[in-house]
């Protein structure tokens, strides 16, 4: 019976003993497991927060291929610019230089009132008549041109005669013929008629003689005094 009970204690005593060291196992594996995921977290942790810190290359390459092409775009803006500038200029110089042979063509003078250009009868009309000849649309085109030019510049249209025929008449056809190149300017040419201002002044202006200093007729003379007259209103020559 004492045999029994020695025994039953040391077989108890062992399966005690295998119990706490299995017990003490386990949760010597769960500490391990535990600070395994601890450490795992803690790696993710600074590797994320290394990633947001610090670029990788291929982020540090995309940062500087941003900043070339940034660059690149704003010499590109730049070049352009400068060319679209120069351009400019460019169009503006041709602009005068085409300004400068209108007034050559044109015979255009700079007078106390302003440019003046003197458009002879046998360029617009034909003898003792007020309708425009068809062969004088290229002088008036050129004529437009510079009005255009000036922009808002008030234009004065004042039409002469020689001293042929009466006051009244030389008067009436003076009228006729200026009021027939502001219409032609602004049906045809599109000029703003506001702008314009015709007047007759038949054989008061001449700016020749229409006799010779013997008192016998001058027809070369009289035929310069046979004249409309259009002035760009206090706008210089370039």
């Amino acid at each position: 019976m004492k045999i029994s009970r020695a025994i039953f204690s040391s077989l108890f005593a062992s399966v005690l003993l295998l119990s706490c060291q299995q017990k003490q196992a386990e949760v010597s594996e769960t500490d391990t497991t535990e600070t395994e995921q601890l450490q795992q977290q803690e790696d993710l942790y600074i590797e994320t927060t290394s990633t947001s810190l610090k670029p990788s290359q291929i982020e540090l390459g995309q940062i500087i291929q941003s900043e070339i092409d940034s660059n690149s775009t704003d010499v590109g803006n730049s070049t352009q610019a400068g060319t679209t500038s120069q351009a400019e200029s460019q169009q503006v110089a041709v602009s005068q230089a085409q300004i400068q042979q209108i007034i050559s063509d044109l015979d255009a003078q700079q007078t106390n009132e302003g440019l003046q250009i003197n458009l002879p009868e046998s360029i617009l009309f034909d003898f003792d008549k007020y309708d425009l000849r068809a062969d004088a649309q290229p002088t008036l085109e050129k004529v437009s041109q510079l009005i255009n030019y000036y922009q808002d510049a008030p234009v004065n249209i004042a039409g002469h005669t020689d001293s042929k025929g009466s006051d009244s008449y030389n008067q009436q056809l003076s009228e006729k013929r200026a009021n027939a190149v502001k219409n032609a300017l602004t049906s045809q040419f599109s000029i703003d008629s506001s702008r314009l201002k015709a007047q007759g002044f038949g054989e008061s202006k001449p700016i020749t003689t229409n006799t010779k200093s013997d008192g016998s007729d001058d027809p070369a003379g009289r035929q310069k005094n046979r004249r409309v007259e259009v002035v760009v209103k206090n706008k210089p020559i370039y």
